[in-house]
Parts: C-alpha cells; sequence; structure tokens
C-alpha cells in the first residue's frame, strides 16, 4: 500500500483533525501527542498506548505530501484515529512485519512489533524496513 500518498487510507469522513505548533520535528505518519505547552512532539513513550491515537498528517492544504517533515516551531496537523481506521504510519529501521502482526510504539513516533496487550494497531501488509523506516498500512484497534 505504499503508493497511496496519504496517511489515512481509510476512516469516516468528517473525521477529528487537531493543529498545533511542533514543539521538535515529526513526520506525516508518526504517532503523536501534545506536550505540556500544547504543542505537537512525536510519541515519547514506547509500549505505552497513547489514547487517543493521534497521527500526524500530510498538511495537503499547504501543498505538503507525506515525505515533507514538519520542522520545529511548523503548524502541524493530526488526526484522531478510531478502532477501524486504516492508517499509513511509520514502520522504525530494523522492523520486518508481517501481515496480521501488533503494532505498538516505538517511543519517537515510529512503530515497531508489538503484542496484544499493548498495541494501538494491526498490520494488513507485510513491511520489510530493514534498511530504512517505511509505511506500513495498519488497522487501528
Amino acid at each position: 500500500m505504499a503508493a497511496n500518498r496519504t496517511i489515512v487510507l481509510k476512516g469516516k469522513l468528517g473525521r477529528r483533525y487537531e493543529e498545533a505548533r511542533m514543539s521538535v520535528a515529526g513526520k506525516p505518519g508518526y504517532l503523536c501527542e501534545f506536550d505540556a505547552d500544547g504543542k505537537l512532539k512525536p510519541h515519547a513513550t514506547a509500549s505505552i498506548p497513547i489514547i487517543p491515537i493521534t497521527v500526524l498528517v500530510e498538511d495537503d492544504l499547504q501543498g505538503k505530501t507525506i515525505d515533507d517533515t514538519y520542522a520545529i516551531d511548523d503548524l502541524g496537523r493530526a488526526v484522531i484515529a478510531e478502532p477501524g481506521d486504516i492508517i499509513h504510519f511509520v514502520l522504525k529501521t530494523g522492523q520486518n512485519v508481517a501481515n496480521g502482526a501488533y503494532l505498538k510504539s516505538n517511543g519517537d513516533g515510529t512503530v515497531v512489533a508489538g503484542t496484544n496487550a499493548n498495541s494501538i494497531a494491526k498490520a494488513i501488509e507485510a513491511v520489510d524496513a530493514t534498511a530504512a523506516d517505511k509505511f506500513i498500512a495498519a488497522m487501528v484497534i
């Protein structure tokens, strides 16, 4: 599914988006959270599910794509994902994930293979990211 050039692959229309300045750089497809100052940053706690699941998305309103990184103080755009949504997450370098594998936060915005107990999504495709970060399509659980 890497040919799809959007982060939200499937979900209901009229979804909830959040916007805030970035406290650190982040990429579309990263899990994110708000810091104490109300700024967005990549999710910083490995293996701990983030509630609600919040994912940086491409800022297509400004002509940006999923390849454009948000810099510090850029206005970041994030979607609040719901169970059943299919999202392009960023799979961490070094991971080789099978279709159906559970995914959890790696604590840097990316996802890695997890267990049912600590996962936020389930892969709907197999992806080999042993050489570099790659997008992986996964269903939010």
